[in-house]
């Protein structure tokens, strides 16, 4: 059944696969392997310029060997900040960049960008592509600073008394100091297991103020 919201979504959807979306590459080349490692650069769009010739078009090329994790927060848009969103659908298009090269990395957004959420996914990008470098991004006035977790778990028992146990197995992730939760979740990916001693995690705040990354790991 059709509602609003959905015919909305789908009217956006449809704005942009006319006016924005070209096909995408496919994960395998020309030869049928699989991208992997730093090879896994899968395909380059060419986007030509509204101020320079076409011999200048920027180029936006699609990489697996490193990967971003985020907060779910709507207001965390690291395709902006991190500058490698479509340069025709996106604020960034319109800017004098440096490079004329974005580019495309996969993105896990989790609920306080914590590692603890994030790792399944870390492993499962690396174990088929092979990632090279881990890129955690924290951010000033995350929600997870404003709960602990004994807050949030009360809530759940509330909504759901008869899970008490299951929410006790819970850990949200919850932030008692910014820039020290970088320091730990880098921690905590290094020295998991199933994470290759070779990966390189890098730990960023980002201000949604100014909207510059500070390096903290």
């Amino acid at each position: 059944m059709s509602s609003p919201i959905v015919d909305e979504l789908l009217r956006r959807n449809k704005e942009y696969a006319d006016s924005v979306h070209k096909p995408l590459p496919l994960l395998h080349g020309s030869d049928g392997k699989l991208r992997q490692g730093s090879r896994a650069v899968i395909g380059q769009y060419h986007f030509p310029s509204q101020r320079r010739p076409r011999k200048s078009d920027s180029t936006m090329a699609h990489t697996y060997d490193r990967l971003s994790v985020t907060c779910a927060d709507p207001r965390i848009i690291p395709e902006s900040f991190l500058g490698f969103r479509l340069p025709n659908n996106s604020p960034m298009g319109r800017l004098e960049l440096t490079t004329s090269t974005y580019l495309a990395i996969p993105v896990i957004r989790v609920i306080g960008g914590r590692a603890i959420h994030a790792i399944e996914n870390i492993v499962g990008l690396d174990a088929a592509f092979g990632v090279d470098t881990v890129v955690l991004v924290h951010h000033k006035d995350c929600g997870l600073t404003h709960f602990d977790e004994a807050r949030l778990k009360a809530t759940l028992r509330k909504r759901f008394p008869e899970q008490g146990a299951m929410i006790e197995t819970i850990a949200f992730g919850a932030i008692g100091k910014l820039g020290q939760s970088l320091v730990d979740d880098a921690v905590f990916i290094k020295q998991h297991p199933l994470v290759r001693g070779e990966v390189v995690v890098k730990g960023f705040m980002y201000d949604i103020e100014g909207g510059l990354l500070e390096e903290v790991v």
